[in-house]
């Protein structure tokens, strides 16, 4: 596996533990209860159940930050990449102060090679959110795209603080470190990657 990788699958993990649950006490829909459904419906793999009720629930709440940036998401796992930008900088919008709407926009940016606006973004979530160890990797994978080593190598080990079992923080880590010629840090990062891939 090489560090240069762009990590979509990133995007549904994000949208799962980003998107709160809730229950609707009363019979109607709500624009949040068809956020939470369609959540559920991405997790399923049932992407065109979950465009379906992100557009219900943003046409009863358009300031529903929530329901843009899962849209957003959708949208970006099925390869509108432009698409999904202009649903997470809405969302963004809407929720300045959400972490995940800017990370979630930062891997869509990856995807399409937009190194510099990916950066800006894994910046604004890690101002928003200190311990936000996903976004220190993705910056540190988008800072070595950029010819960055020493950049990504501290985004990495940041993340690594943060999480030790970031298995894609040890490997990119230990592809730089090999690049750079630290041979036994990049076989111990590479062993560690091993290691926590075999639990």
């Amino acid at each position: 596996m090489s560090a240069k990788h762009r990590p979509t699958f990133l995007i549904l993990f994000a949208l799962v533990s980003a998107l709160s649950l809730s229950c609707s006490t009363t019979g109607k829909r709500t624009a949040e209860d068809l956020v939470n459904r369609g959540k559920g419906e991405i997790t399923r793999g049932d992407f065109d159940g979950a465009m379906a009720d992100f557009t219900k629930a943003i046409k009863l709440n358009p300031k529903d930050a929530a329901a843009y940036e899962g849209y957003g998401g959708v949208k970006a796992i099925k390869g509108d990449l432009d698409g999904a930008i202009a649903d997470f900088s809405k969302a963004v919008q809407l929720n300045p102060k959400d972490a995940g709407a800017h990370f979630d926009r930062g891997v869509a940016e990856m995807d399409k090679g937009d190194w510099d606006s990916a950066i800006a973004d894994y910046t604004k979530a890690i101002g928003l959110n200190p311990k936000y160890a996903n976004a220190y990797t993705n910056r540190g994978v988008a800072k070595d795209n950029k010819g960055d080593l020493d950049g990504a190598i501290a985004d990495f080990s940041k993340a690594i603080q943060l999480n030790p079992q970031d298995v894609i923080a040890y490997i990119s880590r230990g592809f730089i470190k090999k690049a750079k010629g630290d041979l036994a840090g990049a076989d111990e990062d590479l062993a560690q990657a091993t290691k926590l891939q075999g639990r």
